[in-house]
């Protein structure tokens, strides 16, 4: 008999989310590779419904029905404060997880996505961060095994919540793994770009890659550019049809598959994912969009980069600025590939996950 988890998150799977995506493609690797079947507790979901193979329950419903507990042998929770509460402060969060897992007497795992916000003073986060911390350290302290995905939040996790160790787990690719041989990294043309990621991040990108464009070494000049992801924004629209040197194709609300050619002849791609300066760069690796470039052997360029990425001492190269581009392409996209592999592909993530219920 198979076991049984319950995926605790925000937004059902299927909802262009970046969680809901990351916790379906955790309960295929968990199914595929350890024979252990999901159930989806949404806080957000029109009613109860099949993703897939999977059982989805909306939270409200799932409060007041037994049975998917009497089945349950782990509780993963996908934390992210804002998705379960508009302000950052789910109050209730931790009471309600310490009666599920008293009633089923199973593991509780705790992947955080998020631990708190921070803000000028004009700004709720910055009055809200004293109670989202709290809320954040009674999670990680009622948990009997936490994820996290880089190693600077871990620190600030082990800060809130001294007694309890987390684990180093980058976030997977929900934009698939393919596998390519060497001749393939290799053989890409350097002046094949791209920019991926869900709507906020999509724009982010490519309004400092309009502005940078023309700083990037003619060798590695773009002369093909692809955005792909995030929800259809006439805003991109209007910026890709400003005058350029290069061609470009937008592809939003694109499932994997349709953006798997896209992904395949990409050589590089622009990446600004921090919002605000003085971020370790390492906080990366919590970005689904990061991971797929990663996963399909694309090199990544940001607009600067603040520390190495590194996982127990084995180093990522990059991710490059401009100024740094790497000559010998090929073969930092291959031990791109390679690394991610190493660290943060789905059968990786399943046998953490497995091992941190002991499921394994």
């Amino acid at each position: 008999m198979n076991a049984h988890v319950l995926q605790l998150l925000p937004r059902a799977p299927g909802s262009l989310d970046g969680v809901g995506d990351y916790a379906l493609k955790m309960a295929r690797g968990l199914r595929d590779e350890h024979g252990i079947d999901s159930v989806f507790i949404a806080q957000e979901t029109s009613s109860d419904s099949r993703i897939e193979d999977f059982s989805t329950f909306p939270m409200a419903e799932f409060c007041r029905a037994r049975a998917p507990r009497e089945t349950c042998d782990g509780i993963i929770v996908h934390y992210v404060n804002y998705g379960f509460q508009k302000r950052g402060v789910p109050l209730t969060l931790a009471g309600f997880l310490k009666q599920l897992r008293r009633e089923c007497g199973a593991a509780l795992l705790v992947i955080f996505h998020e631990l708190f916000a921070s803000g000028p003073p004009w700004r709720s986060e910055f009055w809200l961060q004293p109670l989202q911390k709290k809320i954040a350290r009674d999670v990680a302290c009622l948990a009997d095994a936490r994820l996290i995905s880089c190693d600077s939040m871990r620190r600030q996790l082990e800060k809130l919540c001294p007694e309890r160790s987390a684990t180093v787990q980058p976030v997977t690719s929900t934009w698939g793994e393919p596998k390519f041989d060497d001749a393939q990294l290799r053989g890409r043309d350097p002046h094949c770009w791209m920019v991926c990621g869900g709507t906020a991040l999509l724009e982010r990108s490519l309004r400092s890659f309009l502005k940078t464009v023309s700083a990037i070494p003619d060798e590695f000049a773009p002369r093909k550019l692809s955005v792909v992801g995030g929800a259809f924004n006439p805003h991109i629209r209007a910026l890709l049809n400003t005058p350029s040197k290069f061609s470009s194709e937008y592809f939003p609300e694109v499932t994997p598959e349709a953006a798997a050619p896209m992904f395949a002849e990409a050589a590089f791609a622009w990446v600004d994912y921090f919002a605000s300066g003085n971020v370790p760069g390492d906080v990366l690796l919590k970005s689904s969009s990061f991971s797929a470039l990663c996963a399909h052997g694309i090199v990544p360029v940001a607009p600067a980069v603040s520390g190495a990425i590194a996982i127990d001492g084995d180093t990522l190269p990059g991710p490059f600025t401009v100024s740094q581009i790497p000559q010998d392409r090929g073969n930092v996209a291959r031990t791109i590939f390679a690394w991610y592999h190493r660290h943060a592909s789905l059968a990786v993530l399943a046998r953490t996950i497995a091992q941190q219920l002991q499921l394994a």
